[in-house]
């Protein structure tokens, strides 16, 4: 999943490399993206991760189907296979119903109500409470670019259905562009400056005077979620998707002490700072 881009469209390829990095000519001039949304029409409302569900979760489902359609015709053997597959059908249905949460759930719900609130309309939908959905509990799909971007390229991404038509006349435009716009400012402004931004750098440099601070690539875990993403050359610097809450952030680089620091994610968007500085073990 991370590097094979065989038998995709070489488009797709394509982005997948330069979001990757396989262009740059050096690591200092890979593009690090944070946050991201890819925009679509057919509904409105805010979806985010996962599109699919784990292999264990699938396992589970396809079991319940066969057990399902297995259980109908035993109880009712005057009911036809026929019939006895829409029933299992509709368990399966009912079980991909539920979502299939990332390590990031409550960051990625906040993401999402963050658009749909400053939204015009995207918050008052009838279908969707709040204006918010997990993909796989709306509909499976497997290789979707929201799961890609969170799993292989360390970016918060979600994804945004902006009309109910498919493919909206170009008369629509100017009011397309008002029902979203403070929520595309909203987004953007929350996922770069809100959570916890930072840098990592050594204390070596210290003990030459008036040396400069070496910058590390140093690994940004927060306790209680299992994703990881990382500080980046040439300032070392992270920048970490969170909802409003209290956490435990730890740094850590070989050949350093990893440093772990708490630090609160205020609930009005401006996001935390917590730089680290990393000493060297030997």
């Amino acid at each position: 999943m991370l590097q094979k881009t065989d038998g995709v469209q070489p488009e797709v390829a394509a982005v997948m490399r330069w979001i990757e990095g396989a262009n740059a000519k050096s690591p200092t001039d890979v593009v690090h993206f944070t946050a991201s949304a890819n925009l679509h029409e057919g509904s409105v409302v805010a979806n985010y991760p996962y599109d699919a569900y784990s292999r264990t979760s699938r396992a589970k489902i396809d079991a319940l189907a066969a057990a399902s359609q297995q259980a109908s015709t035993m109880q009712r053997p005057d009911v036809g296979p026929g019939v006895a597959a829409i029933n299992a059908q509709q368990r399966v249905v009912s079980a991909q119903g539920a979502a299939s949460v990332s390590p990031d759930d409550a960051t990625f719900k906040f993401m999402a109500h963050t658009y749909a609130n400053a939204h015009r309309t995207m918050h008052d939908s009838t279908e969707f409470p709040g204006g918010i959905t997990n993909g796989a509990a709306w509909y499976e799909i497997l290789g979707g670019m929201q799961d890609w971007n969170y799993i292989a390229a360390k970016c918060m991404e979600i994804t945004l259905e902006l009309s109910n038509t498919k493919y909206p006349p170009a008369s629509t435009l100017p009011q397309l562009w008002d029902d979203n716009r403070d929520a595309l400012i909203a987004l953007a402004v929350s996922s770069a400056l809100g959570g916890v931004t930072g840098t990592v750098t050594s204390t070596a440099a210290r003990r030459n005077a008036g040396a400069a601070e070496t910058p590390l690539p140093a690994t940004i875990s927060v306790q209680g979620i299992s994703w990881k993403t990382t500080a980046h050359l040439p300032f070392g610097f992270y920048a970490r998707p969170l909802a409003p809450g209290q956490y435990t952030i730890t740094a850590s680089y070989g050949g350093y002490a990893s440093v772990s620091k708490a630090v609160t994610v205020p609930a009005d968007g401006s996001g935390a700072r917590l730089d680290f500085k990393l000493r060297p073990l030997k």
